[in-house]
């Protein structure tokens, strides 16, 4: 982010997980979305003034780290409507960085969560698309391309294919998933072109044999899923333990680029087509009646024999489904396992270690 800043280049900071990330590039913005900081942030001395204790880590670390190491470096803020949580950051934000001297301006768009068949809400949604590149052009003096676009959907989806190629690559054994998610989870702070160089790295490095670092055979296929990876603690532990990560259903990963519609001019029809077909999220409402048979039915064609839930303390999105998922798992006869991760879990994961072996040996039995 300070290398982009010497380039001249205007930051903007996105939350939640999906935002048009195309059309901020192609009106010359560099779009971040600042998810997933556990590893990068050193306490929340300065989130903890505004947030209570019951807060998740992804809002406490993503408010430590923009009103701290990050507020020189932002020059806008953008936010779809996600959970009450979230919903609150953006008055915070803005206020401390007011009293810093900060003019910051907040760019918002409304995501109907209606669910798609039950009311039309095309003309509502492009009304808030065209509002949007309004107000981008007004604050920054920028103008809207439709050649440019498609050109930025193109890298986009050049890095969606990259990182989908990584994932068979992760579940045939010959690239580490912690490998995979550190340069996902790199990406999101990258200027998408760079991002395609990682991934492009990534993927041919491995077309090698697998690191002497894999487990030996072939393991046990599972299948993860939550909103964060999870440490690398933990991931070291499943592979320790013979757990091979055949498919993710992470938020902050598969989640994100699962699906991508065809190109389109005009960013309303391209992003109401991206919205309306997004790979189910329980944090897009409208999907909620997708979701149970998207997991079980990509646990099966992965041929997993198990599902770890990385549960985030205090997401009431994911912690809802959790009971319902296990129940139709099950029915498949799929074992699940659920880890919770709360904010002081980064460093001190070795309580899950057992658990995940006994997990381990349970599928090989």
């Amino acid at each position: 982010m300070r290398n982009q800043k010497s380039r001249g280049r205007k930051i903007v900071a996105c939350f939640p997980l999906y935002p048009p990330l195309a059309l901020f590039h192609a009106m010359g913005l560099v779009p971040v979305v600042p998810w997933g900081l556990r590893a990068h942030v050193s306490g929340t001395q300065t989130a903890d003034g505004h947030l209570p204790p019951y807060t998740c880590s992804v809002a406490r670390h993503m408010t430590e780290f923009l009103l701290g190491e990050a507020r020189d470096l932002i020059d806008g803020f953008f936010m779809y409507n996600a959970c009450d949580t979230l919903r609150n950051l953006p008055e915070i934000l803005i206020d401390e960085m007011a009293a810093a001297r900060r003019d910051v301006p907040f760019f918002h768009m409304h995501l109907p969560m209606t669910g798609r068949d039950q009311a039309d809400t095309s003309g509502y949604f492009q009304n808030e698309i065209s509002e949007l590149i309004t107000a981008l052009s007004d604050h920054f003096g920028l103008v809207f391309s439709p050649e440019r676009f498609m050109a930025s959907v193109d890298l986009y989806g050049q890095m969606r294919r990259l990182a989908l190629e990584a994932g068979k690559r992760v579940a045939a054994g010959s690239l580490k998933f912690s490998d995979f998610a550190k340069v996902m989870q790199a990406g999101a702070f990258m200027p998408v072109e760079d991002h395609i160089n990682a991934l492009t790295a990534l993927t041919a490095a491995g077309e090698a044999p697998p690191a002497p670092a894999l487990p030996a055979g072939p393991g046990v296929g599972v299948l993860i899923s939550g909103i964060l990876p999870p440490p690398a603690s933990v991931t070291a532990s499943l592979e320790s333990a013979g757990l091979r990560i055949v498919a993710d259903d992470m938020a902050s990963l598969y989640r994100s680029y699962a699906v991508m519609p065809d190109a389109d001019p005009d960013p309303a029809t391209y992003y109401r087509a991206f919205y309306d077909g997004h790979y189910p999220c329980p944090t897009l409402l409208y999907t909620a009646d997708q979701r149970v048979d998207a997991l079980v039915e990509r646990a099966v064609r992965k041929n997993a024999r198990g599902v770890v839930f990385i549960g985030e303390k205090f997401c009431e999105y994911e912690y809802f489904e959790f009971p319902f998922l296990r129940k139709k798992l099950a029915e498949k006869g799929i074992y699940t396992l659920e880890i919770e991760i709360s904010i002081e879990d980064g460093l001190h994961t070795g309580v899950h270690d057992s658990r995940i072996a006994a997990f381990a040996e349970m599928i090989r039995q």
